[in-house]
């Protein structure tokens, strides 16, 4: 990790166990590494533009946290802190409410959440594993209420992860495939690693998913994490592969780049993607500590990261924008209990 000195003065997401390696469907590695592809951006943002972290709330999580922007406030869904019942609190720029246990919904991991519909109706959208399963079940809420989940007929290794563009949810999730390789003799080596699927839905029905093949004819490797966000039109998603190492892929003329591996960057877990201030911005854990670094893309670098000052966190990190500020919300990284309060900060 390069730690920046001194930054001048002058964003929707979601996340995804590690993969077996790095290899595409032929074997071979996935995707030719442009080291130089993604380089250092000029700074115009400041770490200290982050306040310092506070409880959000009484709210508790024993894993990772989802983050979305919903008429004008951020709402957040969470595991309970005694169980696998999802609960739900909402921030409205000031304080939290307290959170309340959505009916009949439980989860192994954090939800996907992402809001769609025309001004007056639009309904924020929620997708997540089964308790103990891989099935991926789906609901909605209406400003008041959640409906009733039902079952999308898909299934994810990780927690999926979703975002709105071209008038659709997108939804992005994992499951492993296999390669064997037959050599001369008979003998048979296989590996497998979990790769990316995406299946999209108008709001009353989910596309049959599709794994994503990119420009360099690759699948993507899932590894441990991804995350995605929509910025300046274009769809784009930060992904953690073999090593810790993240990669970039856009979606542009109808498919997903070769990807290029964001240089000095890695992470332990799955990062975190927002659209703010006219930057795409990203958090996520060190490659093995759990303090919370930050850097941003300008559509052409992304800066070095830094670490935020005493923010820490359990697990992944979420972000979701508001009109006048970022929101950051996680788990505390602390010794015992407290690693299940969830912290919030913001970035103004």
């Amino acid at each position: 990790m390069k730690y920046r000195a001194a930054f001048t003065l002058a964003a929707f997401t979601l996340a995804f166990a590690t993969g077996c390696g790095d290899a595409g469907q032929d074997g071979h590695t996935d995707e030719v590494d442009t080291e130089g592809g993604v380089a250092t951006a000029a700074s115009a943002l400041s770490v200290f533009q982050w306040s310092a972290p506070a409880h959000a709330g009484t709210s508790m999580s024993n894993d990772a946290v989802a983050l979305a922007g919903y008429l004008g406030n951020v709402h957040m869904v969470h595991t309970s802190g005694t169980s696998t019942s999802l609960a739900h609190a909402v921030y409205n720029g000031t304080s939290w409410s307290p959170p309340v246990i959505i009916p009949g919904q439980t989860s192994k991991n954090r939800p996907a959440l992402a809001a769609l519909g025309p001004k007056g109706s639009t309904l924020l959208h929620m997708v997540h594993q089964g308790e103990t399963s891989d099935d991926l079940w789906w609901s909605f809420y209406d400003g008041t209420s959640w409906t009733t989940n039902s079952n999308t007929g898909m299934t994810s290794t990780q927690a999926p992860i979703a975002t709105v563009y071209g008038g659709a949810i997108h939804l992005f999730g994992t499951n492993t495939k296999v390669t064997c390789t037959t050599f001369p003799g008979g003998s048979t080596s296989c590996n497998s690693t979990d790769v990316l699927w995406e299946s999209s839905s108008d709001g009353s029905s989910w596309t049959p998913k599709r794994e994503i093949v990119t420009a360099a004819n690759r699948y993507i490797d899932g590894a441990a994490g991804a995350a995605v966000a929509v910025y300046n039109s274009v769809p784009v998603l930060v992904v953690r592969r073999a090593s810790n190492d993240l990669w970039m892929y856009t979606f542009q003329n109808g498919v997903w780049s070769a990807g290029t591996k964001i240089a000095g960057q890695k992470s332990k877990s799955a990062p975190a993607l927002a659209v703010w201030g006219g930057y795409l911005q990203m958090t996520h854990l060190g490659d093995t500590s759990n303090s919370v670094w930050w850097s941003y893309y300008d559509g052409a670098s992304w800066t070095a990261n830094t670490t935020i000052p005493s923010t820490s966190s359990h697990w992944a990190t979420a972000m979701a924008p508001m009109t006048t500020k970022l929101v950051q919300a996680f788990p505390m990284y602390c010794s015992g209990v407290c690693n299940q309060e969830v912290h919030f900060q913001t970035f103004q």
